[in-house]
């Protein structure tokens, strides 16, 4: 056994650990179900995004609208009461949030009927039907949620031709999360079929419910857990740069307005075997082959030495959860340091660390982490960073319904952008991933340039990984002055006392 220890990389003895680690804690701590009469509570997540709707209500930067192509006979009925199905099934999908003295009070309602709004296009001239279906699209994406009325899971069926419609269901990320697709479509392949034969439906019955896994959390983290995390996270982000100003068209609105707009991103399947080839001979993921190709990329565009960037986290740790629709995701902050005399292996390797160790302690809910570093707040941009990176798990979760022919999924652009800008890569050349971006910061000829910008240092890093990064002929041609004005820190900052944004953040 000790020989077998010593054989193996540095990598593998963390991940060894963190697996012991997991299963030691998930046998001494498993998600129960609460009491009868125990009060319900949100978890930390849901909590920032009920206080952030408090701040700005209406507000649809959260929605999460995603359609369908449906070809065949579909059984509409079927359909709806799959839905239902599902809503019934996961109570966080029909938890809705009113307000007491100032807190959240989630609910279950114990009745219900998810929408699933028709619209018939088949009597408009042919070459009309799909650019109104898109319209409809886009006006279901921009239509707020209302916690305190709404079910968090709607639909919408558009029929262009009589074997022809586009389905679209809608949901709130308070609710859900990219782990909740799987879920959901795998619920609703099994609940439509049934329902079309005509069967009663057979699932395994669920140990547990969201709220139950928000109670545990509230539990969990507290005493030492929360000091070992709070300690990594505060050594971890002492001094680090909690400001990027990318090149811009328009000056930094002085209250971020979260308006946005996305664009396609893609890598040649030439380049992407190239990035999973230099990993593997590196020891490390794609991911943070990648990740570390975007700090260069940042690098290249401010001369910032010291960057950090976003990315979702999946929290489904425990085996309870793994199949329970809701908001697991936890944004965490990556901190990394490209410099002129690195070349792209030895950034790639210091990313790793850094990467293993912030995925270790992941479970610090991303406000307490702005709690422990206390930026001055500033309205006009997120706290901590302002670009995330995202880096698709796999290919599209495809959905398959008895007797129909599928396509898609398809995300709708709901005009809306989180951060100043953000990239999603695939992690397989038949996905498609997208740059979204601030429409209040750029225009759509920028964000083109910068896909191809990176595009091509992505290509230059994974073939040139031993040079050092200034001696690369991309790096030393894009330093260069932009002329784009740029409001002063001073005219575009509002702060607020470090007190006073904790205590909102709570």
């Amino acid at each position: 056994m000790n020989a077998r220890l010593a054989a193996l990389t540095p990598e593998q003895r963390a991940e060894l650990v963190r697996r012991l680690q997991k299963q030691r804690s998930a046998r001494a701590e498993n998600v129960a179900p609460q009491k009868a009469g125990e009060a319900r509570v949100l978890s930390f997540a849901q909590q920032q995004l009920w206080f952030l709707e408090q701040l700005t209500p209406g507000g649809t930067p959260y929605n999460v609208p995603i359609y369908l192509r449906l070809r065949g006979g579909l059984d509409v009925e079927a359909l709806r009461r799959a839905l239902n199905a599902i809503a019934g099934r996961h109570e966080v999908l029909r938890t809705r949030i009113t307000t007491v003295d100032g807190r959240p009070a989630p609910a279950v309602a114990a009745e219900w009927a998810v929408p699933l709004r028709q619209f018939d296009l088949r009597t408009l001239p042919a070459q009309e039907r799909e650019p109104q279906a898109q319209r409809i699209l886009r006006a279901e994406a921009a239509r707020a949620f209302d916690f305190s009325r709404d079910l968090m899971l709607r639909g919408l069926l558009i029929r262009l031709v009589d074997d022809v419609c586009i389905f679209l269901h809608n949901s709130h990320h308070i609710a859900w999360d990219l782990g909740s697709k799987a879920i959901f479509y795998r619920e609703l392949e099994t609940f439509y079929k049934a329902y079309v034969l005509g069967k009663t439906p057979v699932a395994p019955e669920l140990p547990v419910q969201y709220s139950d896994f928000a109670a545990w959390q509230r539990e969990w983290l507290k005493g030492e857990t929360l000091e070992r995390l709070e300690s990594y996270w505060r050594e971890q982000l002492s001094g680090a740069a909690v400001t990027l100003d990318l090149p811009a068209d328009r000056p930094r609105p002085r209250v971020q307005t979260l308006r946005g707009a996305k664009r396609n991103a893609s890598l040649t399947k030439a380049v992407l075997e190239q990035g999973r080839t230099l990993s593997a001979q590196s020891n490390v993921t794609l991911f943070m082959t990648m990740l570390a190709a975007f700090g260069v990329f940042l690098y290249s565009l401010t001369g910032q030495e010291d960057i950090l960037i976003g990315s979702p986290f999946d929290g489904r740790d425990r085996e309870e959860t793994k199949d329970l629709i809701g908001f697991f995701i936890n944004t965490v902050a990556f901190r990394i340091r490209p410099a002129p005399q690195l070349t792209f292996r030895e950034l790639m390797r210091r990313v790793r660390e850094v990467t293993l160790g912030a995925l270790e302690h992941a479970q610090l809910p991303f406000h307490k982490v702005v709690e422990i570093v206390r930026p001055p707040r500033d309205l006009s941009r997120s706290p901590l960073f302002q670009v995330n990176f995202r880096l698709q798990p796999g290919p599209p979760v495809p959905l398959r319904l008895d007797g129909l022919e599928v396509e898609g999924p398809y995300v709708v652009d709901n005009a809306a952008a989180k951060f100043d800008l953000a990239l999603e890569l695939p992690s397989v050349e038949s996905a498609a991933g997208f740059w979204e971006y601030s429409t209040d910061l750029f225009d759509r000829s920028r964000i083109d340039q910068m896909a191809a910008e990176f595009d091509r240092l992505f290509a230059a890093l994974v073939t040139q990984p031993d040079i050092p990064l200034e001696q690369l002929e991309f790096i030393r041609s894009s330093r260069k002055p932009d002329t784009v004005a740029q409001s002063s820190s001073k005219e575009r900052n509002v702060s607020l006392d470090a007190n006073q944004w904790t205590n909102e953040q709570r």
